[in-house]
């Protein structure tokens, strides 16, 4: 049987067999949706005080997060697809906190955010899809 969350590799015979093993493990995607689901969490609690207390950027901030679940659910319904390890990292690169300008910090913090998203859609002409 064939986990449906599973990116083809093909073996590489003059890669180490450890190396080998370790890229199948990374690329299995299963692990990686629970990680960017727990971080989808995590930033919509922060999205959540910052439209509390009207930070001018929570009204991007909330758009971004629809436009990347949207994408995320697009690539749950497609885990082999090609444009999936792009578009899970522009998701991850939004909603984890570690990124070039912090959000919730300032004014224009999506600013990069929106601009790596925007790149995957753009590059893998996923806006129809979504």
């Amino acid at each position: 049987m064939t986990n449906e969350l599973f990116v083809p590799l093909q073996d590489n015979p003059n890669a180490p067999a450890g190396y080998s093993a370790l890229l199948k493990r990374i690329l299995h995607h299963e692990e990686v949706f629970r990680r960017i689901q727990s971080s989808v969490n995590a930033f919509e609690t922060r999205l959540k005080v910052a439209e509390r207390t009207q930070h001018p950027d929570a009204k991007v901030g909330r758009e971004l997060l629809t436009r990347a679940l949207r994408l995320l659910a697009l690539c749950i319904d497609t885990p082999g697809a090609q444009f999936v390890p792009y578009a899970l990292a522009a998701i991850d690169y939004l909603v984890t906190e570690n990124d070039h300008t912090p959000d919730f910090k300032n004014a224009g913090c999506f600013n990069d955010d929106a601009h790596v998203l925007e790149s995957v859609l753009t590059h893998f002409d996923l806006k129809k899809k979504m």
